[in-house]
């Protein structure tokens, strides 16, 4: 009888031990991550944007110059949305001039186009705070000064006032 409870008590011991190391364990973020990446945008697209977004803003240095380059990638996506576009069909040359088919272009661009995507997969799943930086009906941009300009229509002078938090200078802290 005694032998019976000792095992009890030992099997009891080993499912909480296995219980304890799941819930601890790391989850499988990277391809959660990578599947809604993918729900959003191929893998031929994500390079096209890489390639446009280096095209368009070589900057690369602080919080900052992220968040104006994860705007660029948003203008692309409010396009798809409101125009009920694919990414192809809305990066083209005459449409995004920085934009060159086989362009050569860095990671950091692949790692701006690839959050912002996320964010977008996100948000298409209803979440309404996913670190958006350019509102939806802001479409177009131009160069200007140091930065990219955006607004709302082609010849419009209604230019983003960049009044929002920035999520890049959280994560850069």
């Amino acid at each position: 009888m005694r032998k019976l409870f000792q095992i009890q008590v030992i099997t009891i011991v080993l499912l909480a031990v296995a219980i304890i190391i799941l819930a601890l364990a790391p989850r499988a973020k990277a391809t959660d991550e990578e599947d809604m990446i993918r729900s959003v945008i191929t893998e031929d697209e994500e390079t096209r944007i890489a390639q446009m977004l280096y095209g368009e803003d070589r900057s690369c240095g602080d919080a900052d110059d992220t968040m104006k380059q994860a705007a660029v990638v948003w203008c692309v996506f409010n396009r798809v949305d409101a125009w009920d576009k694919t990414v192809t069909e809305v990066i083209t040359p005459s449409q995004f001039h920085g934009w060159k088919k086989g362009q050569q272009h860095p990671e950091w661009s692949h790692e701006i186009v690839r959050d912002v995507a996320l964010r977008w997969a996100r948000e298409k799943q209803g979440e309404t705070d996913v670190g958006r930086v350019l509102p939806k009906e802001y479409l177009f941009f131009s160069a200007g000064g140091r930065h990219e300009k955006f607004r709302t229509g082609y010849r419009t002078s209604d230019y983003w006032d960049w009044g929002w938090e920035n999520p890049y200078a959280e994560e850069s802290s």
